[in-house]
């Protein structure tokens, strides 16, 4: 069987007909969690239809490892309790993930998974390509309860982008973005692109990100160092896109490596990132 990794985000929508666990009403919010990784959207105050609409986003190393969903009631001086919990099945969505499907009509149905035992749906659930992407709504019945329902999309995370900064060749994004690590040899690109309205955007520059020698520095593990101690620097070669020396450092307890790197098949243009690995058991890393 194929094994597949990367990064799957969970649209958190909305809850249907929760219990009431005080008086009147709740003050719900959910958490996903698989294996060692954890989310949770935002408390939503006296409301059993809360709408969250919030995004969480799981590292996906392998087929079979169980998502749960729980909702909770957010107490400030008592333990939070429970409202009902369901299992994310997720085994349909990457089998469909894994055909590598490309330029269907949009929107396209691919599959249709009816509610069973091995699964907490509450009702048909499509799995459909759209606009390039392949989503998979679910509403899920709550177990443990007498009634609820929590309604979510899973979407498969290929590339991560900034928002765009409007009228500036100088532009500060200062934006977070989150990769899952399984293979170091494998490249990561970074394009600049140049965001049009009414025509296709074009491209501004790319370079590649060699996170070899920070996988190396973080192989090291290596702990309570002085604060900051460099670690390594990384001097620019014909095998990397560094336009000056790249210092990998060791600050407040995590290692760091800032680059600045040179856009390659354009005139000028370059691009300062910091790198920052997350710690996630199973031998997998999020940068």
């Amino acid at each position: 069987m194929e094994k597949i990794t990367g990064l799957l985000k969970i649209r958190v929508k909305r809850g249907i007909d929760l219990v009431v666990r005080d008086i009147l009403t709740s003050d719900p919010y959910v958490v996903i969690s698989m294996a060692d990784q954890k989310c949770q959207t935002r408390v939503v105050k006296n409301n059993c239809n809360p709408e969250w609409n919030d995004e969480l986003t799981l590292s996906i190393t392998g087929p079979s490892v169980p998502i749960n969903l729980a909702v909770y009631d957010k107490d400030t001086l008592t333990a939070d309790d429970k409202m009902g919990e369901a299992k994310i099945d997720v085994q349909p969505y990457l089998d469909v993930i894994k055909k590598r499907l490309e330029n269907l009509p949009t929107p396209t149905i691919i599959a249709r998974i009816q509610p069973s035992g091995d699964n907490c749906l509450a009702e048909e659930s499509s799995i459909v390509w759209k606009d390039g992407k392949i989503y998979q709504d679910m509403v899920l019945g709550l177990r443990n309860v007498k009634r609820g329902k929590v309604e979510i999309q899973l979407e498969w995370v290929h590339k991560l982008k900034t928002r765009v900064v409007k009228n500036n060749c100088n532009p500060e994004w200062n934006d977070e973005l989150t990769l899952s690590i399984t293979d170091p040899s494998i490249p990561i690109c970074l394009t600049v692109y140049d965001k049009d309205t009414f025509t296709v955007d074009d491209k501004m520059g790319e370079a590649k990100i060699d996170i070899k020698p920070y996988l190396d520095a973080i192989e090291m593990r290596l702990q309570n160092l002085p604060t900051p101690t460099t670690i390594a620097r990384v001097q620019p070669s014909k095998t990397n896109c560094l336009a000056d020396e790249s210092c990998i450092v060791w600050k407040d307890g995590k290692i760091y490596q800032d680059m600045m790197l040179r856009l390659a098949n354009v005139e000028t243009g370059e691009v300062e990132v910091q790198l920052e690995w997350i710690d996630l058991s199973g031998g997998s890393r999020h940068m």
